[in-house]
């Protein structure tokens, strides 16, 4: 997936199993989350590792997403990070 917003071909995610990566710069630096389904629409996501120099994220913060809806191969979401919320989208590549 990628970040539907961001003009950016660099920066992409894959999610596997329980395991949530985005990789930034074309994967030079990347955040890994373990993920906990809370139902089949929404997730915690924690991180795990990060390598992503200034960001306001660290190991073991996590953030909830919830998906809102899935339409034409694009995820709109809803994330909270730190009682902060906002909204996105993914576009869905294979």
């Amino acid at each position: 997936m990628q970040y539907f917003e961001i003009d950016n071909t660099t920066t992409y995610i894959i999610i596997k199993g329980p395991k949530f990566v985005e990789y930034i710069d074309g994967g030079k630096n990347y955040i890994k989350s373990d993920l906990e389904w809370i139902n089949e629409c929404e997730y915690k996501a924690t991180i795990t590792e990060i390598t992503v120099p200034n960001t306001p994220y660290k190991i073991g913060d996590f953030m909830t997403v919830k998906i809102d809806r899935i339409s034409n191969k694009i995820v709109y979401y809803t994330a909270t990070f730190q009682g902060f919320s906002f909204t996105g989208k993914f576009k869905i590549i294979t």
